[in-house]
């Protein structure tokens, strides 16, 4: 419940945002279009909402945000969307605050024309000569363009944004006509533009400065151009604020709002600091003193049963088990004071550290928990305990975890991790592995010894590292070996891979047809699969959709070139979504999550994507492009087009489409059969590939 909500779209919607944000007071914005979402600069406590509202949509609005208070900050121009604010929260007992940004007083210019709405403007337009820059926006267009002889002489200077572009070419005007472009604009960079077009008549709206109009006017007066002014429609609310105005009065509001809440609470003390500790391996004499002191101080300390035990020596406060995010967070919504969390090992070596901490942020934007100081203290990894024990450097070691991993997934880490050392005669290589169970060293010894490893390789294994019954053995690679106990093992692995696996590893795995599951599902055939993966031009760590993924085989490629990229495949047939499920099952991938829904409307709850592949759109091409372009207007697009629908579209589209470094290729291959003694041409139907990055 954030109590503000802020109808933005406007420089000063985005800076109370921001003023708000910066004092940790959550809020609402509302934006009606996409382009307002690109610009609104993420802000931590601030929630945002895209898209259009009518007086209904925003009463449910304010009902689900628990709205006490509403920050009409829209254009000055907007007295429709004013209105209807101002409708929406007549019948209750929200507060109503106009933001404003004050009129330019009218200008000392014997070449300035005043009208009081657009009509008036467009008349006195058709009756002069030259050509004319509009600057008053997209949502006017189509009154400009009524009369012919008005309309072939303007340029219209819009947003950048695909609904100011469709409103503009709906205008009638062609595209050498429309500057799409983000302000603010410098008096120079308006001078560049009369000039380069030739400007006779520059028509303005009184958006203050702002908005831009003291630039506007110098420029046009220095090449004594005339310029039209549109004065402001006349405000419905009684009173209006200026931006100042406005933070002053939120800083009272909330104020007053914070002393009711502390009556409410007075009896609570609240949360006063939340420690999260890394506490090491287990024994309580490897604690730094930071983390000795924060939990000797803390007034509640949770964690894992095994953790609370071992630090029972400092502790003063009560106990608390807990260790999953979400349980944490639920324990600090019913506890008060200093807290500490324990971690084992270091908070930043595969701790739940982070997630946790990622899980109080969230909690205190949604107003479960208080905002108070977080803080992260690191503690010593088996992996730095195990180096010094054993006297090996480790930081040009290869790391790994069978904790909880599945052997497909583990394998195929350690094959990519092999395939990127540099061989050499002298190469030693150590592999780090954390463990699930001792049966994990016996597990990776096999695999190394499948993989090329020397069986003269050293395995160091360790046993309850810190603990008393610690202890470090060391054995030759080729002999197996057995645990003798339950308990926490690691090991290091030191040697050198045979010289006939020097040369191998290779970067781009080959994935053949008949390896996938096909059924009757449309399926992206090996060669056109190569080469649109290729273009995609992912690399480590990105987030990539594929969209209409069918068999999965687009998926399934991008997640065996490497486990550090996500992969969301989405599919609106069932039987398509349940053959994509079953082909990562196969190949063991955890990268590639399936999404059974259509896009454009899949993508909502999905992270913002690098690059995207679409294999099928089924009618909607326009519109998932569009959605694309409002997550990352620089996310890289490969489309595959078979039909000569789907071709004309993307040339269609490729005409409004902001884009860059395009790639067209007609892709048609022929594979050979056999039938009998023959050898017969096998042709599949050629395909277009479309490849370019959005320009912003």
């Amino acid at each position: 419940m954030s109590e503000i909500l802020i109808f933005a779209g406007t420089t000063e919607g985005r800076e109370i945002a921001k003023f708000l944000s910066d004092r940790r007071v959550p809020c609402d914005v509302c934006v009606a279009t996409e382009y307002g979402e690109q610009v609104m600069e993420h802000l931590p406590f601030v929630t945002l909402h895209q898209g259009r509202l009518d007086c209904g949509g925003m009463e449910e609005l304010y009902q689900n945000c628990g709205t006490k208070l509403v920050i009409d900050a829209t254009h000055p121009y907007a007295s429709v969307v004013t209105k209807t604010i101002l409708d929406s929260v007549t019948r209750t007992d929200i507060s109503y605050l106009r933001l404003l940004r004050k009129a330019e007083e009218d200008f000392c210019y014997e070449q300035m024309s005043y009208y009081q709405d657009v009509s008036a403007c467009v008349m006195a337009l058709s009756q002069c000569e030259g050509n004319i820059l509009l600057t008053t926006g997209s949502k006017d267009l189509s009154q400009f363009t009524k009369l012919e002889e008005v309309k072939k002489r303007i340029y219209a200077r819009i947003l950048p944004g695909m609904e100011s572009l469709e409103l503009a070419y709906g205008a009638g005007l062609s595209g050498k006509q429309i500057l799409a472009l983000q302000g603010p604009f410098s008096k120079d960079m308006n001078l560049a533009m009369l000039r380069q077009y030739h400007i006779a008549h520059l028509v303005t709206k009184d958006s203050g400065k702002e908005g831009g109009v003291d630039e506007k006017i110098l420029a046009a007066k220095e090449l004594g151009i005339r310029v039209h002014c549109i004065r402001r429609p006349k405000e419905g609310a009684q009173c209006t604020y200026s931006l100042e105005e406005v933070k002053e009065y939120l800083e009272h509001w909330y104020l007053a709002r914070e002393g009711e809440r502390m009556e409410l609470t007075k009896e609570q003390e609240g949360i006063k600091r939340i420690s999260l500790i890394g506490i090491g391996c287990g024994n309580p004499s490897l604690l730094t003193l930071e983390a000795k002191q924060c939990i000797e101080e803390a007034d509640v300390v949770i964690g894992a049963r095994r953790m609370l035990d071992s630090m029972r020596p400092y502790l003063r406060g009560s106990m608390r088990v807990a260790y999953i995010a979400k349980d944490i967070v639920k324990a600090l919504m019913e506890e008060k004071g200093k807290i500490a969390i324990l971690f084992s090992g270091d908070s930043g070596f595969y701790s739940g550290c982070f997630l946790a901490s990622q899980g109080i942020q969230e909690a205190m934007e949604e107003g479960k928990i208080p905002p108070c100081k977080v803080e992260i203290l690191p503690g010593i990894s088996s992996l730095s305990y195990f180096s010094a024990k054993l006297g090996i450097p480790y930081q040009d070691a290869l790391i790994l975890s069978l904790h909880g991993t599945e052997p497909e997934v583990w394998r195929r880490k350690l094959e990519e991790g092999i395939a990127s050392w540099k061989m050499g005669e002298e190469s030693f290589h150590k592999i780090f592995f954390l463990t699930s169970s001792g049966e994990d060293v016996t597990n990776i010894q096999v695999a190394l010894r499948e993989l090329g490893m020397e069986e003269d390789a050293k395995v160091h294994v360790g046993y309850q590292l810190s603990y008393p019954e610690e202890e470090i053995t060391c054995h030759p690679l080729k002999e197996d070996w057995i645990p003798h106990s339950t308990g926490l093992y690691v090991g290091m692995i030191v040697g050198r891979m045979k010289a006939s696996c020097r040369d191998k590893g290779v970067l781009v795995p080959s994935l053949e047809d008949h390896q996938l599951l096909r059924d009757k599902v449309p399926m992206t055939k090996e060669e056109i699969r190569m080469i649109s993966v290729s273009r995609l031009g992912v690399k480590k760590g990105d987030v990539v959709y594929d969209i209409g993924s069918g068999t999965g085989s687009i998926s399934v490629q991008l997640g065996l070139l490497s486990s550090s990229l996500t992969i969301y495949a989405m599919e609106g047939k069932k039987e398509a979504v349940s053959l994509t499920k079953e082909n990562v099952k196969k190949f063991g991938l955890t990268n590639v999550h399936v999404v059974e829904g259509m896009a454009p409307e899949a993508f909502a709850d999905l992270p913002v994507a690098d690059a995207a592949f679409i294999g099928g759109s089924r009618g909607k091409l326009g519109e998932i492009l569009s959605a694309l372009r409002s997550q990352n207007p620089h996310m890289r697009i490969v489309v595959n087009a078979v039909s000569l629908e789907t071709m004309g579209k993307m040339q269609e589209l490729l005409k409004t489409l902001p884009h860059k470094d395009l790639s067209i290729s007609q892709v048609a291959v022929t594979g050979i059969r056999s039938l009998g003694e023959h050898q017969l041409l096998d042709a599949n139907n050629p395909v277009w590939i479309y490849a370019f990055t959005l320009a912003g």
